[in-house]
């Protein structure tokens, strides 16, 4: 048995678009669960195998020479210091490495002194000459653990060095700012199954050579993090949120497909629609469209032309116009007309699936007998 359904009539175009669009946005919904499921998606991951900090800061004090000014021996940090009363600075180097896991820790360390001429162009710092004094060698360690501690003291006799800048202020005869830097340099090396890593820092004190009083400069006390790490590539599983978005909007648009081919279908134009449209579209700068009383009142003796191509040859010999009986329903727009002086020629638009302007057709052409 033959199940009959009442179809939803919709827009052809309409229908077509929405099918089109849907079946498009279906299969990019099947590539991506294609690709979601199939595809392996790879992610560069960084792997760390050994962590670390470093840090070092400097201790000192200076020294004083006997004075009528002061009743200690010592000045602790962060003064302005005479020039004339001061003996010697005793400094401090202080640096330690720190790790997560126990690693051969290797490498070496000095402390030196360098007496430095310098300008300063437009705030920037420029070294005009440098020398260099070694005051502890290069010395190099070598443990296995977590944690390297190292601490180094020195004397600074100011006024040895004050006197060999000047030696070479006079020889050289560049009179420039003098100072002098003294530093722990540490370099060192930690190995582990996964690689290695290498750190370095100087921590330094910065002393002025020509200057009547002044005050040391420290490098900052800082803690510096590093790394042993590896990037590697894994996998990443399917987005099961993903999976399920796409799974569901498939079948929602496969429903939606289903439903508009099961249960809609295009208007689609009768013959006779066409037929007038066709009429419109080809000869409309000729038709002339009259309400049915004016058009009443202006036919006389009445003549039945078969096609509209004989009408439009009509007109064409006579330099009449095409006149219409115009209606808001285009189904009662049935009748054509050309006009002469003696004789109406008419073209009636049949349809054999439209009774009601068959009656008027066969009513009019009764009426063109009379």
């Amino acid at each position: 048995m033959k199940l009959n359904i009442n179809k939803l009539k919709t827009n052809k175009i309409l229908r077509l678009i929405i099918i089109t669009s849907a079946f498009l946005i279906l299969c990019t919904l099947s590539f991506l669960l294609y690709k979601e499921l199939k595809v392996p998606k790879i992610e560069e991951e960084t792997v760390k195998f050994y962590s670390y900090t470093h840090k070092s800061f400097t201790e000192y004090k200076v020294l004083l020479k006997p004075n009528s000014l002061y009743s200690s021996e010592s000045l602790g940090e962060g003064h302005y210091y005479i020039t004339n009363y001061v003996d010697e600075i005793q400094n401090t180097f202080n640096y330690e490495f720190k790790g997560d896991a126990p690693a051969d820790i290797k490498g070496y360390y000095e402390v030196a002194a360098v007496i430095e001429g310098y300008t300063i162009v437009e705030k920037d710092h420029i070294s005009i000459w440098k020398k260099k004094f070694t005051i502890i060698p290069k010395t190099e360690f070598t443990v296995n653990d977590t944690i390297l501690s190292l601490t180094e003291d020195v004397s600074i006799k100011l006024s040895e060095y004050s006197a060999i800048a000047d030696a070479i202020a006079e020889e050289s005869e560049v009179h420039i700012p003098l100072q002098l830097n003294v530093f722990m340099d540490v370099n060192l090396k930690a190995d582990i199954d996964k690689g290695s890593a290498e750190a370095k820092m100087a921590p330094a004190i910065v002393i002025p050579l020509d200057t009547r009083y002044f005050t040391v400069t420290e490098s900052d006390e800082k803690e510096v993090p590093g790394s042993i790490e590896e990037i590697q590539k894994i996998q990443i599983p399917p987005d099961k949120l993903k999976i399920k978005i796409y799974i569901c909007g498939l079948v929602a648009l496969a429903i939606m497909i289903l439903g508009l081919l099961l249960f809609t279908e295009p208007v689609r134009k009768s013959p006779f629609e066409i037929k007038l449209n066709r009429i419109f579209k080809q000869h409309g700068s000729r038709l002339v469209a009259l309400s049915s009383e004016l058009l009443a009142a202006s036919i006389d003796n009445c003549s039945i032309v078969r096609e509209i191509e004989d009408l439009v040859r009509v007109s064409d010999e006579l330099g009449r116009p095409i006149i219409y009986e115009y209606s808001e329903d285009y189904k009662n727009i049935v009748h054509f007309y050309v006009l002469d002086d003696k004789r109406t020629y008419l073209y009636i638009l049949r349809d054999s699936m439209n009774e009601s302007n068959l009656i008027i057709a066969d009513d009019r052409e009764l009426f063109c007998r009379m």
